[in-house]
């Protein structure tokens, strides 16, 4: 593994992430098959930077603001050391799947995070090393690139699951696995109703499931208005 290609590799994750960090919104699946409702991230661009839908001010420390974290030299050397030491076996499974280098060549000529969508869209093709790539980068540099803030819902959503669903989002956004789960319920099954894209993703990432759902379940117990559950 040429250190310059995990090199490249973290860059696109920051890229990634970038999206959720100038205010790119997550939606909620409203109840999609085996996610009890779960949120939906939408915004890979985000990862390592990534399922955070942005609160659209200070996150809850104080000081630290999710919008411009992602671009921090905080996260860049967060994301620069999990490539090689916390997800090294992650970054080298991606860099040797060649359908997982093609999308990151991809989004690296995007603009937006419907191009990103784009080059994320098939089930397979390098997916399966991606997701657990950006997760595992999302989950390790969480503070570092989203502040203390919960990475799921949109700007009204985000503020009540950060502050009322605090356990369920850390259990889900700093969980590799967890993080995962969401990007495949997010960029491979965008239609809600896919049940079977939807089972596909627990059959794959089935160990990240129970986080997600955990976070759901709280998002409709006590943020069901904000949330739109």
């Amino acid at each position: 593994m040429r250190p310059a290609h995990l090199a490249s590799l973290a860059a696109v994750a920051s890229a990634i992430l970038a999206c959720a960090g100038t205010g790119s919104d997550t939606t909620s699946t409203g109840g999609s098959a085996g996610t009890g409702g779960g949120t939906q991230d939408t915004s890979i661009e985000s990862s390592a930077g990534a399922p955070q839908g942005g609160s659209g001010g200070v996150a809850g420390d104080g000081g630290c603001d999710p919008q411009v974290q992602g671009k921090s030299a905080a996260c860049k050397a967060c994301f620069d050391k999990a490539v090689t030491e916390s997800c090294a076996e992650s970054s080298k499974a991606c860099a040797a799947d060649p359908g997982c280098v093609a999308i990151i060549d991809c989004t690296t000529k995007c603009k937006d995070a419907a191009c990103q969508a784009d080059c994320i869209a098939k089930p397979d093709a390098g997916t399966s090393t991606l997701f657990p790539y950006v997760g595992c980068l999302d989950a390790v540099c969480h503070d570092e690139c989203y502040c203390t803030d919960c990475r799921f819902g949109t700007p009204m959503c985000n503020p009540c699951l950060t502050q009322k669903c605090a356990t369920e989002c850390g259990g889900c956004d700093k969980n590799a696995a967890c993080m995962a789960f969401a990007y495949c319920i997010g960029y491979r099954c965008a239609d809600p109703n896919d049940t079977a894209c939807q089972e596909g993703c627990i059959a794959e990432f089935d160990s990240g499931m129970g986080p997600y759902d955990g976070l759901g379940k709280c998002g409709q117990s006590k943020c069901k208005t904000e949330c739109g559950f």
